[in-house]
């Protein structure tokens, strides 16, 4: 599964257009560096997080998280950092599972280019996206490391720059974009399209009644079961929403990045990271200290546990 023979001599022009989308979704506006802060939400101190037993050739890009395990997506060997965690450029990204019990984490399958997003069904089978054009979908079975690609129309002028991947409780594989949410049920040839329009950022979580969440710079919006069109929902999300994920129960958590700009001469610009949960669509945050975090990309919710990707490390919290 060799990208450069995929792409030939644009391979170099395709990385350097991935960084400069990439980068666009990195940074402060200049809003950002003019408004203070939203107010810390209620303190609900949650204990001090554990690192899991894992050892990455790079950044865990992407968690998942299911009865079986815990899955992690290393971005591999040779890869660049940039400044929001991301990671592109080399074959040799890799799939992880620490299975349930174990501290000794398996190989599921390798060469994946640099992963950008997981998810995982209840019977062990994940579902990876490349990050660098064509930013394919690939499914893996369980006990198959070979990885198979997913009719998603992402590839050679396909619809927009891949974002982020969910799963739904009903087996439908759901890809966001820059241009629009892409939904493939399980065993469909091709995947059903809804139009949307993204311009900065954006994750996406599926909750439990189907109901596709997705945000876009501080906005959260959701396309409900059935619906062909978002709405937006209000919340306190604060600034960039980084990561997201939804428990069975419904409830929501969310990590936030925000943006803290240097003040008089100095114009340094710095990140801080708030861990919170939201019930049943409140828009009343409970905080989960998490002073710990220094460049989350993704987040995943067990039963008892919250595992967070930041960095070479993966960081599990006990939900509050």
């Amino acid at each position: 599964m060799n990208r450069s023979s995929r792409v030939g001599g644009n391979y170099s022009a395709l990385v350097l257009c991935a960084a400069l989308l990439l980068a666009m979704t990195v940074g402060c506006t200049a809003t950002d560096r003019q408004c203070t802060n939203p107010p810390p939400p209620a303190d609900t101190r949650a204990g001090s997080p554990a690192q899991l037993p894992l050892t990455l050739e790079n950044i865990a890009s992407a968690v998942a998280v299911n009865d079986r395990g815990v899955y992690v997506a290393d971005t591999g060997v040779g890869n660049d950092i940039d400044p929001n965690g991301h990671s592109f450029g080399s074959d040799n990204g890799r799939v992880l599972v620490l299975e349930a019990g174990s501290n000794a984490p398996k190989e599921l399958a390798n060469n994946l280019g640099a992963p950008r997003s997981l998810a995982v069904a209840s019977d062990g089978t994940v579902y990876v996206l490349g990050q660098v054009f064509p930013g394919q979908v690939m499914r893996i079975d369980n006990g198959v490391n070979t990885p198979v690609p997913l009719p998603f129309n992402t590839q050679k002028g396909g619809d927009g720059f891949p974002r982020q991947i969910a799963y739904t409780v009903s087996g439908d594989v759901v890809l966001l974009t820059s241009e629009n949410i892409q939904i493939l049920p399980k065993g469909a040839p091709s995947p059903t399209t809804i139009e949307i329009a993204m311009n900065l950022g954006g994750t996406v979580a599926v909750h439990p009644d189907g109901a596709i969440y997705y945000t876009e710079s501080d906005r959260l919006l959701i396309v409900d079961k059935g619906a062909m069109h978002a709405r937006t929902l209000p919340t306190e999300i604060g600034r960039k929403t980084v990561a997201m994920a939804f428990d069975n129960n419904g409830d929501r958590y969310v990590i936030n990045q925000i943006c803290d700009a240097g003040r008089g001469q100095d114009t340094t610009v710095g990140y801080t990271y708030s861990l919170l949960k939201f019930t049943n669509d409140s828009t009343k945050p409970i905080d989960i200290p998490a002073v710990e975090l220094t460049s989350p990309t993704g987040i995943a919710v067990g039963k008892t546990d919250i595992y967070v990707a930041d960095g070479k490390r993966v960081l599990k919290f006990p939900k509050p």
